[in-house]
């Protein structure tokens, strides 16, 4: 676990690293909710029917001014993706539930002074902390009811992701606080299936199987965050 943690203590030493002189820097929290979607192909090359999972994401706000309108800005946030697999004739549908310790990377450009609308966009890296299965086979004809079956894919998942996200929001600054609210939409660029052995499991039931060859599994999301920041180090006529 503590290997996750090394990228996110270097990325940030950078920012807190930069020199001050004309810029600003500053820190706050974040949280808001992710419509997490999944993209399937399954090992005959045939993109699955799939649907979204609504989440959420929390974590903190590390950045600094270039300009009085163009600031970079890291958000380190535990943040959870997924979806459903829907059922086709051979399988049932599958949900997929997986966590992250994401680090977007921002270029932000804002507009006017109180109110600062802004966009912005880069790359973001996920490291792996739980990856998920579970499927429900049966019927409730004649009094059976269905069986859930669950799958740690963990040992059979890439240990990051990585992707692009857009977005845009605005910003309201109150004294030396900002007070923000954005969408963005994550695009994820990686294959996170990788070849490996899996046990489905319903109660003592126990079914090991091999992570089919071909499948591939991506992930993305639209996000709603909010949050507030706090400027520290050289002071500016705005916060963020």
């Amino acid at each position: 676990m503590k290997g996750l943690f090394c990228p996110l203590v270097i990325l940030l030493a950078l920012v807190l690293a930069l020199p001050a002189g004309a810029q600003q820097r500053y820190a706050g929290v974040i949280g808001g909710l992710n419509i997490a979607e999944i993209d399937y192909v399954n090992s005959s090359g045939m993109e699955q029917l799939t649907t979204s999972r609504t989440t959420f994401g929390i974590g903190g706000v590390f950045g600094f001014r270039l300009n009085e309108n163009l600031c970079l800005e890291l958000e380190p946030m535990y943040l959870q993706k997924g979806g459903t697999d829907l059922a086709d004739r051979t399988n049932p549908d599958i949900n997929w539930k997986l966590s992250f310790l994401e680090i977007p990377a921002f270029l932000k450009v804002s507009f006017g002074n109180a109110l600062r609308p802004y966009v912005m966009a880069g790359p973001t890296i996920g490291f792996l902390l739980s990856s998920k299965a579970e499927g429900e086979v049966g019927h409730l004809y004649g009094g059976q009811p269905l069986q859930v079956y669950k799958a740690d894919f963990k040992d059979a998942s890439k240990s990051f992701d990585f992707g692009i996200a857009l977005g845009a929001g605005v910003g309201f600054t109150i004294g030396m606080k900002t007070i923000f609210l954005d969408g963005r939409y994550t695009f994820g660029l990686i294959d996170l299936l990788q070849s490996g052995t899996i046990e489905w499991k319903s109660g003592d039931e126990v079914i090991e199987a091999q992570v089919p060859g071909g499948a591939e599994l991506s992930t993305s999301g639209a996000q709603v965050m909010a949050g507030i920041t706090f400027p520290f180090g050289t002071k500016m006529s705005t916060a963020k």
